[in-house]
């Protein structure tokens, strides 16, 4: 690779060798002290031309800074704890040389191409979920939101179909990592929340995959928590019977309708709560069926509360009580755990 900088098919291959090479215990030790991790990143950026390179670099990349479960050593092993300590050390050079927004740059330049997007979703949001990159408040996250990542994302999900699930799932999972880590920066606040719209028109399609809906509950839960303005257009556009139809499809998931409850319950704060007050009582029952059900735990059973609470302030209480009654009898019952009353 340091003798042919000018040759792009012998790059793109030289990546996918990297790529395979470092699933390897004690490889990305070499890897880190031969300059792999540069000259990948430097592959793309003169060459990003070629789609392909971007899908090879990006394998290589992840698997730089991402350690793979091994059957032969525990996850607390010296062994595995040393791999970790080389990927970190991966993820400090990428950011010496600008790998994020290398890789968003090569991105926007292409059309959605699933494979060589899915990779770079999965470089980028292992950087974003890495424990060691927040605790060193390493800027690479910052870069994420700030060089148009979360347009690439919103993109993603307004444009995907059904042969592009695992990129699908990758985008929105990025988006509700970005909103966690923005949690004080109201401009990058703000910018996923403008897409919030068009958002939850284009889950509409991916109603049917349970594990899309995990995260788009999920990303929703962590919008509607930001702001009021958030809450209106998660109102305004049908998001609220959207959690409704989740909880009602997978009622045996129980991130679905914890992550859903969580959601209504925030967002039923809002007097613009477009259900009436039949719907309302005709949801407070579903939402009681997922406070019963054997898997539901205290988190659950608070947002279940909270969203009751919220139904009755708005005058339904004559309509709901019969609901809720015999429940809350049951959960003050001496058999039930203190924290849970």
């Amino acid at each position: 690779m340091k003798n042919a900088p000018n040759d792009p098919i012998l790059l793109k291959w030289a990546c996918g060798a990297l790529s395979s090479l470092s699933h390897g215990l004690g490889v990305r030790e070499h890897i880190s002290n031969e300059g792999a991790v540069r000259m990948v990143v430097l592959s793309l950026k003169h060459h990003w031309q070629l789609q392909e390179m971007l899908e090879w670099c990006c394998r290589a990349l992840f698997n730089f800074i991402y350690v793979y479960p091994d059957e032969h050593h525990d996850e607390n092993s010296d062994v595995i704890k040393k791999e970790i300590e080389w990927a970190n050390s991966n993820i400090i050079e990428a950011e010496k040389v600008n790998a994020v927004s290398i890789v968003l740059y090569a991105m926007q330049q292409h059309r959605i191409f699933y494979t060589s997007h899915e990779w770079a979703f999965k470089f980028l949001c292992h950087v974003c979920d890495n424990d060691f990159v927040r605790d060193s408040q390493n800027p690479s996250i910052l870069r994420i939101y700030e060089e148009e990542g979360i347009e690439i994302c919103t993109t993603i999900v307004k444009s995907s179909n059904v042969s592009s699930i695992t990129t699908v799932e990758l985008a929105i999972g990025l988006l509700s990592s970005l909103l966690q880590f923005a949690e004080e920066d109201k401009y990058a606040l703000a910018k996923i929340g403008d897409h919030v719209d068009s958002i939850i028109a284009s889950l509409q399609e991916f109603s049917s995959n349970a594990f899309i809906l995990e995260r788009s509950l999920f990303l929703l839960r962590n919008l509607s928590h930001h702001s009021d303005a958030n809450r209106a257009v998660i109102n305004l556009n049908g998001g609220i019977e959207f959690v409704f139809d989740a909880m009602r499809r997978y009622a045996d998931n129980s991130l679905i309708q914890e992550y859903g409850c969580w959601t209504v319950w925030i967002c039923s704060g809002s007097p613009r709560t477009f259900l009436s007050s039949n719907e309302r009582a005709q949801e407070t029952k579903l939402v009681i069926k997922a406070m019963k059900a054997p898997s539901s735990d205290e988190n659950l059973q608070v947002a279940g509360f909270g969203i009751i609470n919220n139904f009755v302030a708005l005058a339904d209480t004559a309509m709901i009580f019969d609901s809720v009654l015999d429940y809350i009898l049951e959960i003050i019952s001496p058999q039930k755990n203190q924290s849970s009353v």
